[in-house]
């Protein structure tokens, strides 16, 4: 028997013989051991992949040192030591060793060890279905055969090991601090969401973000080291729009990877979760991308998943989820928000509150009420780490003009396409201004009030002064300095010393 996974086509006999498992599991762990690239290898497997308790804590071991960048033997060691379900069976230190020794006189590289590592948890895990469905056949009873039939079907049955309970101490598991793809705001191996509305620039956003990484000037983990991205866009052309957005900013093209997968009919799609994943997953680990753009996430969910319902919406993003930890790829999706007159941002993000609460960082871009073509990129919410200040930007338009040899007959010799212009930092959230916008009292208004309230003085007027007077439910102290601040920028007011404002009449400026 055979078994191709990955490109790697292991034999297979013995996997009903549990001597021969164990003695591919003890080679998987000396390979993995011995390799120098393991943080990319590491995820080929999972320590529930693994037939007994004692390899499944080694190699939840070994995975938290090689997503440290520090995976030996002394480490994965010290980590084994207090784990009595480990030391009750076995020396550490000697059957590391072992392991080592006996992976060095085995041909075959950790990937071929794993296929066949993979295949016997398959195969266990298909035997436990069989023989559950003998016995639920056997009692006649109808109820337990339908569960079983649907348990089967959805691809969840029990794990065959340890009758399909495994309990680890908290003190097996290694703390580990948050790595980012983008500093503070898209933590890597985990999903982020980019969420606003129509026409306010989300997909150039992300574009800037996926170029920058392209060139390794992203602030993160890969600065100074550029990295591939797939990009999974349906909404927009990749000839008229991506690819031009993408040269604007300067991304390096052989970097971003349009992604498909085929049909029955020998055609191309765009991918589906949840399934597609493990067909990507090969793809993905060929090509080692830092980051997969998704274009709007909406898009790749099955058409068979409501979106509206939360267990469902789970269900199709959990497996794509946890590949990106296998990987150590971020998944940063784009997601439209919805009409409603919510203050709460991530409450207005469309459909399922899964799309909110799946993710661990949510971004969001909205349009800046106190100045006509201004946004804002905004932090709402992290589980990894503190909310990030907001940022101030633009769309610049660009023009370029295409190689001659590129345009075809009737199509005009250049594009016209748009980048981010990046500003200054902001305190305000998107909250803030969905407050402001459901209260009918934009900042537009704050702003007129501001002005004529201080126009109306004779003298300097304290910021305290104006925030006890315009300070309410709907209009916060930060919602008024942001626009104190912007008012002196556009010179509509003075600011003649820190924390004081003045008219420009009397500044002497005014008219």
């Amino acid at each position: 028997m055979t078994s191709a996974t990955d490109g790697h086509v292991a034999d297979t006999d013995g996997l009903d013989d549990p001597d021969v498992v164990l003695s591919w599991e003890r080679t998987t762990i000396g390979k993995l051991l011995i390799a120098g690239n393991s943080e990319q290898l590491i995820g080929q497997l999972s320590p529930a992949d693994f037939m007994t308790i004692p390899h499944q804590h080694i190699y939840a071991a070994m995975q938290n040192h090689a997503h440290a960048g520090q995976l030996d033997a002394m480490s994965v060691l010290a980590d084994l030591l207090p784990i009595r379900q480990v030391t009750a069976v076995v020396d550490p230190a000697s059957y590391l060793s072992a392991c080592r020794t006996r992976a060095s006189m085995e041909i075959g590289d950790f990937a071929w060890h794993a296929a066949r590592v993979r295949a016997a948890a398959e195969w266990r895990g298909a035997k436990a279905i069989v023989d559950r469905a003998q016995q639920a056949l056997k009692s006649r009873n109808m109820e337990t055969v339908r569960r079983v039939f649907e348990e089967a079907t959805a691809g969840i049955a029990d794990s065959p090991n340890q009758g399909g309970v495994q309990l680890r101490a908290a003190s097996s598991f290694k703390m580990r601090g948050t790595r980012w793809l983008m500093a503070g705001r898209i933590p890597a191996g985990m999903m982020t969401i980019l969420a606003g509305r129509e026409g306010i620039g989300k997909s150039t956003v992300s574009l800037d973000i996926a170029a920058r990484l392209t060139k390794g000037t992203l602030e993160g983990r890969y600065l100074g080291r550029p990295q591939n991205v797939i990009l999974c866009a349906t909404e927009d052309s990749w000839e008229h729009t991506i690819v031009p957005r993408l040269r604007a900013v300067g991304a390096d093209l052989d970097r971003v990877f349009h992604i498909a997968v085929q049909d029955e009919n020998g055609g191309w799609r765009a991918i589906t979760a949840p399934g597609d994943i493990r067909a990507i997953e090969r793809a993905i680990k060929l090509y080692r991308p830092a980051l997969l753009l998704i274009d709007p996430l909406m898009s790749i969910i099955d058409g068979r998943i409501d979106t509206n319902n939360q267990k469902q919406v789970q269900q199709g993003l959990e497996p794509l989820i946890a590949m990106c930890g296998r990987v150590s790829m971020a998944v940063l999706g784009l997601i439209h928000v919805n009409k409603s007159n919510s203050t709460d941002a991530l409450n207005s993000v469309m459909a399922s509150k899964a799309f909110t609460s799946l993710p661990r960082s949510v971004l969001f871009c909205i349009a800046d009420p106190t100045e006509d073509g201004t946004f804002l990129f905004t932090h709402e919410k992290c589980n990894v780490g503190p909310a990030q200040q907001s940022v101030v930007y633009r769309l610049a338009s660009v023009r370029f003009d295409l190689d001659p040899a590129d345009v075809e007959e009737g199509d005009e010799p250049f594009i016209f396409t748009s980048r981010v212009a990046w500003g200054e930092p902001d305190d305000r959230k998107a909250g803030d201004i969905l407050a402001e916008q459901a209260a009918g009292r934009g900042f537009g208004d704050l702003r007129k009030s501001l002005r004529e309230y201080i126009d109306s003085r004779t003298g300097v007027v304290a910021a305290s002064e104006l925030v006890a007077e315009f300070e309410d439910v709907d209009v916060t102290r930060s919602n008024i300095d942001q626009t104190l601040k912007r008012m002196v920028k556009k010179g509509e007011i003075d600011k003649p010393s820190r924390g004081f404002y003045q008219s420009m009449k009397i500044a002497g400026r005014g008219i």
